[in-house]
């Protein structure tokens, strides 16, 4: 018996030896062919078996091969699948991009916390927007590039002012009152100063996060979706630093628009005034005789003004470390006169390894800005509609050509006067930072602490110089200075993990995070200064008035958690659950609690598609999620507020505001059904269907005048949005030399209001011309115009009992317009219902094209310049200029007119234009936003300078033109009226990128 037993245990040992022989053990790195970054969670698996392993945070794997087990079969999404054989040791692998993935999707995504994601194993909806497509503009605000990129995404830049910043809105309007601007994460941080003050050739990336599984994480303030901003970071190992200089030269002037062209010249304006009989009309002929025709747009916006950007960077790394610095300089005139923007920026951006378990950073930049922002007015002689409207017989020239100071005629000041009397500078110093601690104690374990500041210092100086002719030694001063502080610490822990040979692939994340924000701001007034030398404070003998000091803070405390699952790398699970409080809520509504849940299905992985020739991926996604919203105008609506007034000589104190303690979180429902599928090689589809449904919307709700306040906001009211978005991206034809990828995006979004206040069907919001209606989108609210009757009298639709519905019965219409009585539902809206963009980029050898296009549909603006251009029987005097179309007004010949008969039968003028829906103008529009041209400078030319390591020229064109009905001066205004708008540009640029 106990020689079996023997005899037993050595057959085991020696199987043991022969197997343990048998397997290979090997380890090594994985990275991209192109760049040599190391690649995150890459699937290795032996080829015929299930054993397998990922790549860590390193790119560094361990694998036991089995007996027989002869090649690795290496996978990552984004990545060409390789088949490596199996080598005892060390082996290091290189993977390379995969041309199905085209269309700026590929590399790692940012998002939420922790560390980066592959795009092909995300979940949720995002969009990743590459540094490519936001240098090389020849604007400072980065998010115009944006414009027709991103589908869902809407950006509108209004006007043409240098500090401009676009307005975004993604998947429709979220909230009626509440803010509905993304947020902005800038490395890692939020941030909430001036996105214009930074340097976009610093951006490495713009990811725009969608659906609830990706913007969750960040609860109370992701609303409106997030905006993630990566800066540009060293590359580790580089060994010599690599320096890149960018310069650029533009030209500007004013976006094309037939609007000024289609004003009268002075031949065309004195025959109106003759055959219409007006008052003045004698007059109006000897001044058109003088021959003069002046364009006051020209007087009032400059031509050819030239704006400048220099930027220099120097990054490069070591193993354990790496760095970024740069330093840029932009000066960007404006065309209206005391218009102007001039911005220098400096960063800094660091990592350093200290060992293999600790890791720093830190991102530190700062800016220093100086405008001149025109206080642009629709209705004086300085500015807008009423100036560029001034009768073009009037010269603003002395008899020497000289421009004189004041249009005596028109009792006008002319804008370069102004700009010398009236200064108005605006000073911002801006520090955006963050520093970072992380510590791995254990593989796939990681600790992460992030500090984060972002402060900026205004101050305002206001002057009427006392020199001004029109109030001599009459000057006014006001100083204005403020000072906004955002503090945030965040701490994460994340670990990630594999089980079963790598088929079951988690990853856990907890974090906390504390943000403070503080606000304070005084200004100063002083009336009649005396000396241009002494226009201060000081000097104002005047009434002097401190007239407003605030003090404002708000604060968030948060917690929250994320799990991602994977099987085989097929099936995807995702959750996060997050829990803000907000200091702007009372004490027993602060918290708020936030959760998503994700799926998807990576379908090219079955069996059944494995070899299919024209699906080359297939994903299937489903999302859903909440997310709250506490943007309110005040950070104390849960209060009732003091303020002090003066009663019979006495300081005297009253409610300013009867707070709600009841005020909660504006609450979001967002629920995302979205498929990915890439074609032939050639054709990548990304489609997403949502529904983003608000509740417990934050709206000040109106209180009759006995109870003593107006409104007091409250949570009611819900509001829906639903639509669709596509994007195709195409890589169609491609050679050794040469490329064309063309892409298209499109968004459908329909608004909704599901419920109002007070069990209301409509709130009309008073001035605006706009009305919230239930079961309809936001919708202007106005009297519908019917034509002119037989007799050449305008006419206007009477509303039915329900205004909500849109009535234009012929039989029920009326002569007298009276706006109270004929307001009804127009059935149009300022929010576009259809947007997108598509273009393409192309290349040949050293040379390269892009060409982007970006388009709205189904947009309504209210003109209100034609209430001003378009109404001869008001403006019809020898003062202001009126539009050539007024001459088509009714007379026994023409009764087929736009326009009314001159008189009544009483004999009393008939006013031609009204505030009524023929004001409201479809302001659809198709716009070529980018189009440049770039050549490489060859590197065989470039290696005889031994100076230059790479060399890129290019041009470049913005807004080139634009397709569009709209007849004011530019349709993309994001605003319910435009009025004395100042013109956006058109700008023609060169530049030059130098790498040494």
């Amino acid at each position: 018996m106990k020689k079996i037993t023997f005899l037993f245990l050595a057959l085991c040992f020696l199987a043991g030896i022969i197997n343990a022989q048998a397997q290979t053990s090997i380890s090594g790195k994985v990275t991209d062919s192109k760049d040599g970054s190391a690649l995150i969670g890459v699937t290795i698996l032996v080829e015929g078996t299930q054993v397998g392993t990922s790549t860590d945070l390193d790119g560094n794997f361990n694998l036991t091969v089995p007996a027989g087990g002869k090649e690795l079969v290496v996978s990552y999404v984004g990545y060409k699948q390789k088949k490596v054989a199996v080598k005892p040791g060390v082996m290091n692998i290189t993977m390379e991009p995969d041309e199905l993935v085209i269309g700026g999707d590929e590399g790692i995504v940012v998002m939420g916390y922790g560390s980066g994601r592959k795009v092909g194993t995300v979940i949720g909806s995002v969009k990743k927007v590459d540094s490519k497509d936001i240098q090389e503009k020849p604007v400072a605000n980065m998010m115009d590039a944006l414009q027709g990129k991103v589908a869902g995404l809407q950006v509108y830049t209004s006007s043409g002012e240098p500090t401009e910043a676009s307005s975004l809105r993604l998947h429709g309007v979220g909230s009626l009152v509440a803010s509905n601007t993304p947020l902005y994460i800038i490395d890692g941080a939020p941030f909430a100063g001036n996105i214009t003050a930074i340097n976009q050739n610093d951006i490495e990336s713009i990811t725009v996060l969608k659906d609830a599984s990706a913007t969750s994480i960040y609860g109370s303030r992701a609303a409106n979706g997030v905006i993630v901003i990566t800066t540009r970071q060293g590359k580790r190992g580089e060994g010599k630093a690599t320096i890149t200089f960018r310069g650029q030269y533009a030209i500007n002037n004013m976006i094309d628009t037939d609007f000024f062209g289609n004003l009268m010249n002075s031949n065309q304006l004195a025959e109106m005034h003759s055959s219409m009989g007006l008052p003045n009309a004698s007059t109006a002929k000897s001044l058109a005789a003088r021959g003069i025709n002046t364009d006051w747009e020209k007087i009032y916006f400059k031509q050819d003004v030239a704006s400048y950007t220099a930027d220099l960077s120097i990054s490069g790394g070591s193993d354990r470390s790496s760095y970024y610095v740069s330093g840029s300089y932009l000066d960007q005139p404006g065309l209206a006169y005391r218009s102007n923007y001039e911005r220098y920026t400096v960063r800094t951006n660091l990592q350093l390894t200290a060992n293999d378990w600790l890791r720093f950073g830190a991102t530190i930049s700062g800016s220093y800005d100086k405008r001149n922002s025109n206080p642009y007015n629709s209705s004086n002689n300085t500015n807008g509609t009423m100036s560029y409207m001034f009768a073009p017989w009037y010269s603003p020239y002395d008899a020497n050509g000289k421009l004189v100071d004041k249009q005596r005629d028109l009792n006008a000041t002319l804008p370069h006067y102004q700009e010398k009397k009236f200064q108005a500078d605006n000073n911002v110093t801006q520090v955006i930072g963050n520093v970072y601690a992380e510590i791995r104690p254990m593989a796939g374990l990681t600790f992460k602490t992030q500090l984060a500041l972002n402060a900026f210092d205004q101050r305002i100086t206001s002057k009427q110089l006392p020199s001004f002719m029109d109030s001599y030694e009459n000057g006014y001063v006001s100083e204005s200075f403020y000072r906004s502080v955002n503090q945030s610490i965040t701490n994460t822990l994340e670990y990630k993990f594999n089980l079963d040979n790598a088929k079951h692939a988690f990853t856990v994340l907890v974090g906390q995070e504390g943000i403070k924000n503080e606000y304070s701001g005084f200004r100063g007034t002083g009336e009649k200064t005396q000396d241009d030398r002494f226009s201060d404070l000081q000097h104002a003998i005047g009434t002097r008035n401190a007239t407003n000091t605030s003090l404002d803070e708000y604060n968030y405390l948060s917690f929250f958690g994320r799990a991602d699952y994977s099987y085989l790398g097929k099936y995807f699970v995702d959750f996060s659950l997050r829990n803000d409080a907000s200091s702007r809520f009372g004490s027993g509504k602060r918290n708020g609690t936030f959760v998503s849940g994700g799926l998807m299905w990576k379908a090219k992985a079955e069996k059944f598609l494995e070899n299919n020739k024209i699906i080359n991926d297939l994903d299937v996604k489903f999302s859903i999620g909440t997310i709250g919203n506490s943007s309110l105008p005040s950070n104390y609506g849960h209060l009732d507020l003091m303020a002090q007034t003066q009663y019979q000589h006495r300081f005297a104190y009253y409610f300013a505001q009867y707070g709600n303690p009841n005020l909660s979180w504006e609450a979001q429902t967002k629920t995302t059904l979205g498929f990915t599928a890439g074609l032939f090689n050639k054709v990548r589809l990304n489609l997403d269907f949502y529904d983003r449904y608000t509740r417990d919307m934050l709206i000040p709700v109106a209180y009759a005048p006995s109870s003593g306040i107006t409104t007091r906001y409250e949570n009611v009211g819900e509001m829906d949005n639903k639509g669709i978005d596509i994007q195709l991206d195409f890589d169609i034809v491609r050679g050794d030399n040469y490329y064309v990828t063309p892409y298209i995006n499109y968004n459908y979004n329909h608004n909704e209001i599901k419920k109002l206040f007070d069990n209301r069907d409509r709130w009309v919001l008073a001035g605006t011309g706009i009305c919230w209606i239930v079961d309809k989108p936001i919708s202007f609210y106005y009297p519908l115009y019917a034509g002119l009757n037989d007799k050449g009298y305008p006419t206007w639709y009477l509303p039915g009992e329900d205004r909500t519905k849109t009535r234009k019965d012929p039989n029920h219409t009326t002569t007298n317009f009276d706006t109270a009585n004929l307001e009804q539902n127009t059935g149009k809206s300022q929010y576009a219902k259809q947007s997108g963009g598509f273009g393409f980029s192309a290349g040949y050898k050293n040379f390269a094209m892009q060409a982007d296009f970006s388009f709205v549909l189904n947009k309504s603006l209210i003109n209100n310049d034609r209430f001003f251009t378009e109404n001869p029987s008001v403006f019809g005097n020898i003062y202001y200029n009126q539009s050539k179309n007024v001459m088509n007004y009714w007379t026994e010949e023409n009764k087929n007119a736009r326009f009314p008969r001159l008189k009544d039968e009483s004999g009393s003028r008939i006013q031609f234009t009204q505030f009524d829906d023929r004001l409201i103008e479809n302001a659809s529009f198709l716009r070529l936003k980018n189009l440049s041209f770039s050549y490489n400078i060859p590197a065989k030319i470039l290696a005889k300078t031994n100076f230059f390591s790479a060399a890129k020229v290019y041009v470049t064109g913005r807004n080139l033109f634009t397709v569009t009905d709209y007849t004011g001066i530019d349709p993309e205004v994001d605003s319910n009226i435009s009025i004395g708008s100042n013109p956006n540009t058109k700008q023609y640029m060169i530049g030059v990128e130098l790498t040494f």
